[in-house]
């Protein structure tokens, strides 16, 4: 994406949004000698959300630290949806601690979408926020670009993952993918799905899974072929036509979890059920999110 344009973006939704859970941006600095814009966010001296061990690919965090996180960026994204604002690559590396590690707070909205469909204020809004929003530039949030395959690829919702049923990309033949991939439990549309808010709830629910589990949900099979196009068309055939599954334990502290086919899930395992809906329309909400991770 074009810088100018990302950084944009980032100014359009920051200085519209006023949450303990959104970073704060605090100066927008426009040095016409140096030909740059500069902007003056909060320091979030806690850094960025550490979920896994990489040598050992395991979770590094127990139940409780995941849950705690997860609420805190459950409850921006709230405010973020409730604004008309898709964040569009919610991901551990995008949710930072403040100093003291009390507070995770979202950042990096330079890819952001925001509309006005569906928008509401939200009742504790006063408490937030300092100005009136005003109505999004036109030019800053297109409709061509919310339909773009940006963020993240381990992240991404299959409806931003997807590709046409029939298209094969130039990189794989026919016959490295009939011996690299699963076969298909759920069939990717004819016609794409809308690209709403419900991506973002999918992101959250990866990057759940991830806290809990010190791995991604979906996986590029491992074929020995690294080429970027054929792991890229891998990876989304994955998400679009693959389920995941569920470790026998979660967190650094080994809880059980019964399992993905237990008659009787625990309560995280039945919310990861509701946020990793391959379809957006079955998905659960925010507001549902918020509640049944509370």
């Amino acid at each position: 994406m074009n810088g100018e344009l990302s950084i944009k973006k980032e100014v359009a939704v920051l200085t519209s949004s006023r949450h303990p859970n959104i970073v704060r941006l605090w100066e927008v600095v426009d040095d016409p000698s140096y030909d740059r814009v500069f902007l003056v966010l909060e320091y979030l001296a806690g850094g960025e959300i550490q979920w896994r061990n990489e040598n050992e690919n395991s979770p590094i965090l127990t139940v409780e630290q995941s849950k705690r996180i997860f609420r805190d960026a459950t409850l921006g994204l709230q405010y973020l949806h409730h604004l008309g604002i898709i964040h569009r690559d919610i991901k551990p590396a995008n949710l930072v601690w403040s100093f003291d590690q009390s507070t995770v707070k979202i950042i990096d909205y330079g890819i952001s979408h925001r509309n006005e469909e569906n928008l509401k204020r939200p009742a504790s809004a006063s408490c937030y926020r300092e100005k009136t929003i005003s109505k999004p530039n036109p030019t800053l949030f297109t409709t061509e670009e919310l339909t773009k395959q940006r963020g993240t690829g381990y992240f991404m919702a299959p409806e931003v993952a997807w590709t046409p049923p029939d298209t094969t990309l130039s990189s794989p033949s026919i016959d490295t993918l009939s011996s690299t991939m699963h076969t298909d439990v759920f069939q990717i549309p004819v016609k794409r799905p809308a690209i709403t808010k419900a991506i973002d709830v999918w992101s959250l629910g990866v990057t759940l899974y991830c806290l809990l589990f010190g791995k991604f949900p979906f996986q590029i099979p491992s074929d020995g072929n690294d080429n970027y196009y054929h792991t890229k068309y891998m990876l989304f055939r994955e998400i679009c036509t693959q389920d995941w599954t569920v470790p026998d334990t979660m967190g650094s502290d080994s809880l059980p979890t019964g399992g993905r086919a237990a008659t009787n899930h625990d309560e995280v395992i039945a919310l990861l059920d509701s946020m990793l809906r391959k379809d957006p329309n079955s998905r659960i909400a925010i507001d549902c999110v918020k509640v049944s991770g509370s």
